[in-house]
């Protein structure tokens, strides 16, 4: 088995508790072995930076789920529309012949 190398964190590294950046762009500074801010350079908590694109992984797989599902059932739905727009169509039809057959 391979040896046991005690974690010694950076001393640079003092996260802040629960500190959210809300800019888009990070960056990993390798020689602090940190995570950056590209904007503000505020230190970002690798785990919960990680936690949220997890987070936000599993809600886009389900509102895929819900917006594909939802998808199914609208085309369902204009199908079952056509068919009674052709259906209202018909019965026009066969009511004006019936009239102009009257007059």
């Amino acid at each position: 088995m391979g040896e046991l190398i005690p974690f010694q964190p950076s001393p640079q590294f003092k996260p802040k508790a629960r500190f959210t950046c809300y800019h888009s762009q990070i960056y990993a500074n390798q020689q602090r072995r940190v995570l950056e801010c590209a904007h503000c350079k505020a230190v970002i908590d690798p785990f919960d930076y990680f936690w949220d694109i997890a987070n936000k992984t599993v809600k886009l797989k389900s509102d895929c789920k819900f917006y594909y599902d939802r998808k199914l059932a609208l085309i369902e739905h204009v199908a079952k529309l056509k068919k009674e727009k052709q259906y209202l169509e018909n019965w026009l039809r066969k009511n004006n012949q019936l009239q102009k057959s009257l007059v």
